[in-house]
């Protein structure tokens, strides 16, 4: 073997493992349902602050209580069907996770409407 080839083996061998193969949507599926009370009503691929992540929309099962049926969306890592954090912690409080639609309305822009009654 020539210099090389031992320098690119041992190169090789230094490298960290392959991750984990990215789990399936019906495993995400049955883990989050087995974890919560909760049905998964559908699951898309999204970027959640720069990596790959699973938007899984959730729906809460009907028992006697204000949040019965309500609908969440969940993020998920791939890789080990974890949930990731919505907010993370600052010095001086807390980041809100980036918007799933897209990019935030401009500035001026009026971002609530109101709805009254008549």
């Amino acid at each position: 073997m020539t210099i090389r080839a031992v320098t690119l083996l041992g190169l090789a061998a230094l490298l960290p493992a392959a991750a984990e193969a990215a789990m399936s949507e019906a495993d995400i599926k049955a883990a989050i349902e087995k974890q919560y009370p909760v049905q998964v009503l559908r699951q898309s691929q999204t970027d959640y602050d720069g990596r790959a992540a699973i938007a899984v929309t959730v729906m809460n099962k009907g028992a006697n209580s204000a949040t019965a049926f309500q609908v969440n969306t969940l993020l998920v890592d791939p890789d080990t069907g974890k949930l990731l954090p919505q907010f993370r912690h600052k010095a001086a409080g807390y980041e809100l996770a980036p918007r799933l639609g897209g990019a935030p309305p401009s500035e001026g822009q009026e971002t609530l409407t109101v709805i009254g009654r008549q």
